[in-house]
């Protein structure tokens, strides 16, 4: 089952009350705090980040697993592709299973099992442009700079062919490849200085640019399995949703 996930900083009742319910002793609070702390490892928040635990019973928390967890957090930024930047996210993990030995001898997360899972996160039009910049090298185009509206990406770049540079406009969207995990570009009416394309010129552009982003990079995705699902192209910015 895929969790229907909100991006606003919200808490329900039943989450304010379920920290109280637990009774929680020393072992219990030692647990949920290392937790925390090993998270960090993976999701590092410039602004704020919550992990909020729903009840659990206190002999499962002591096997290592927590009945549901609520992560909201802002400005994040995920290992494995730290130049990027989440402007904010919400993940929630039903039927979590991790090592506790590991994480109490190693302060290390490693995730057994989840059960249904969702995420949201959205990414706004000037942490795109960031990232583009910084992957300039990576993408052997000079000066990347996408403009995200009215359900399209806008992309512009300088591109290097024979012995001069040029300059690259062109209307697309992204594009989920489910069976690579990848975020990809699709393009469409490329223009180089002005004048059409052809095919092969289209391609090899793309060739440079795609993947944008791989969700295999992220340590943490892998442990848990994350599947990308949609992206949807906002006005000035982009949300990624899966389960």
């Amino acid at each position: 089952m895929v969790l229907d996930l909100d991006l606003e900083e919200k808490e329900t009742e039943s989450v304010n009350t379920s920290i109280g319910s637990l009774e929680p002793n020393q072992d219990l609070r030692e647990i949920r705090t290392e937790f925390e702390k090993a998270l960090g490892e993976y999701l590092k928040a410039d602004d704020s980040m919550r992990v909020l635990f729903w009840p659990t019973p206190a002999e499962d928390m002591l096997q290592g697993k927590f009945s549901r967890i609520d992560i909201r957090f802002r400005g994040g930024r995920m290992q494995g592709i730290e130049d990027l930047a989440v402007r904010r996210g919400h993940v929630s993990v039903r039927d979590l299973q991790f090592d506790l030995e590991t994480l109490r001898s190693q302060k290390k997360l490693v995730i057994k099992s989840v059960g249904d899972m969702g995420f949201r996160m959205r990414v706004e039009e000037d942490d795109l442009n960031s990232f583009l910049e910084a992957s300039q090298r990576r993408l052997n185009l000079q000066y990347p700079k996408v403009e995200l509206k009215d359900g399209k990406m806008f992309f512009v770049a300088k591109v290097r062919t024979l012995f001069f540079n040029s300059k690259v406009r062109t209307e697309g969207s992204f594009q989920v490849n489910r069976e690579q995990q990848t975020v990809d570009f699709r393009a469409s009416n490329v223009s180089l200085n002005s004048l059409p394309v052809p095919g092969f010129v289209v391609g090899n552009l793309l060739s440079r640019i795609n993947p944008v982003l791989k969700l295999k990079k992220f340590p943490l995705v892998e442990q848990i399995q994350i599947e990308l699902d949609e992206i949807k192209i906002q006005q000035g910015f982009i949300e990624l949703s899966g389960s």
